[in-house]
């Protein structure tokens, strides 16, 4: 089943292996294009919305979601798990603790039930190129805690870019006043 939003095309494919509850089921979903707005934002579960609405995404997203629920355990249907792989790029990014936009932006996530497994993110500040990497694990009361990587190339010392550094890092170049 395939169907039309907004300029972008959503696909569903699923097989079940017989017409009841406790049947194994997979489904397929491909979004192309799709576009960022308050319909998929509303859409997505609560802690997922909440890290993802600061940053003001503007562009269309790629998505492949796989939607699995083994035969029934004990009688009773089992648990959907879910998997989703999202791409965009070339979008310019805002957040609030970020005092400048990240232009030319492209990620790619690997998100599953519990956490984004894999986030890949690289972009530009005044031309310089910044990239990250990491992981984000989902806890009860909407609590969350990430570990990342980031790169930053070329940048001078000057640059807003400085302030994404660690306080570790920043007390060592006030320290040490290289330049450059």
């Amino acid at each position: 089943i395939c169907g039309d939003h907004e300029g972008g095309t959503v696909c569903v494919n699923g097989h079940f292996d017989r017409p009841d509850k406790c049947a194994p089921a997979r489904l397929r979903i491909v979004g192309e294009q799709i576009p960022y707005d308050e319909s998929l934002v509303g859409g997505l579960a609560e802690r997922y919305r909440r890290m993802v609405e600061p940053f003001g995404l503007d562009v269309p997203l790629g998505a492949i979601v796989e939607l699995n629920r083994p035969s029934c355990e004990g009688g009773a249907p089992a648990p959907w798990t879910w998997s989703a792989d999202v791409v965009f790029s070339h979008a310019r990014l805002r957040h609030d603790r970020l005092s400048f936009p990240l232009e030319n932006a492209g990620a790619t996530l690997h998100v599953t039930n519990e956490r984004i497994e894999r986030l890949s993110l690289e972009a530009e500040v005044g031309g310089t190129p910044v990239r990250a990497e990491g992981s984000v694990f989902f806890f009860e009361e909407g609590r969350h805690h990430g570990f990342y990587t980031a790169g930053i190339e070329g940048a001078d010392l000057s640059t807003d870019l400085m302030t994404l550094l660690p306080t570790t890092a920043m007390e060592a170049i006030q320290t040490l006043h290289p330049s450059g």
